[in-house]
């Protein structure tokens, strides 16, 4: 959902029933995420605000409008509006056509990161059969909707499952962001996850059926546990060494 309560895109009170939001604020935004949904500051996300394929891409599917703050939205499919005693429109909620949270895509074309948003903000942009990549992808693809399914096993904030079906070469995408810490097995084999639209993942895939596991694993926050263990137990020694030579020094004449 996308929920412009305050203004600027930035509500997270639906999240509190359990809702994803996609320009909900947090602290630590990754950047390039930022870059997609044209959010700068504390400003409104502009690119999910002006561009339907950018909101299609991030699987949109609901617009929370304030139509007392911001005025009343024009198009859209409308579910459902809450009105003032006097008759003015105080909220809407409008559904959106975003694509599928995973699904697979039988085509790639390649943007640099500088070129990347700006592509994806044009009218050449077709998220639903394009993948828009840094570099070329690692398997060779047709062009042409994939025919298959994807159906999700498990999914956790660190983990997911899906089982994907694909008639030819595809690459599956998921609409979560892309971080280095994330991995991938394919049937159990290790995979290079790649990164997608700028900021979201995507892995290649065979013909055939498989299951595909992303989980996130960091090395820099494994040692950092373990340096904190080390730490602790240093501690723990340091005063019982302390404690055991205090009671030498009591008991010595």
């Amino acid at each position: 959902m996308l929920s412009m309560r305050g203004g600027n895109g930035q509500d997270i009170r639906p999240a509190l029933h359990g809702i994803e939001l996609v320009g909900g604020h947090h602290p630590n935004d990754l950047a390039r995420y930022r870059e997609l949904i044209g959010m700068s500051g504390s400003d409104a996300p502009m690119n999910l605000l002006e561009n339907g394929n950018i909101r299609r891409l991030l699987n949109v599917r609901y617009i929370l409008w304030p139509d007392i703050q911001l005025g009343s939205i024009e198009g859209g499919t409308l579910v459902s509006r809450t009105a003032l005693p006097d008759g003015r429109p105080f909220e809407s909620v409008l559904a959106e056509n975003g694509l599928p949270r995973a699904r697979i895509v039988g085509g790639a074309v390649v943007r640099s990161d500088a070129e990347a948003v700006a592509y994806m903000r044009s009218v050449d942009f077709d998220p639903e059969r394009e993948v828009v990549l840094p570099e070329p992808p690692p398997i060779s693809l047709d062009g042409e909707p994939p025919t298959g399914t994807v159906t999700w096993i498990h999914r956790s904030p660190n983990e997911l499952q899906l089982s994907v079906v694909t008639e030819r070469p595809a690459l599956l995408v998921v609409a979560d962001n892309w971080f280095p810490a994330w991995h991938a097995r394919i049937d159990g084999v290790d995979t290079p996850i790649l990164r997608a639209y700028h900021t979201l993942r995507a892995v290649p895939i065979a013909p055939g059926e498989h299951r595909v596991d992303m989980y996130y694993q960091s090395d820099t926050l494994r040692w950092s546990l373990w340096l904190s263990v080390l730490l602790l137990l240093s501690l723990v020694g340091a005063t019982g060494f302390q404690t055991w030579r205090a009671r030498i020094v009591r008991r010595a004449p």
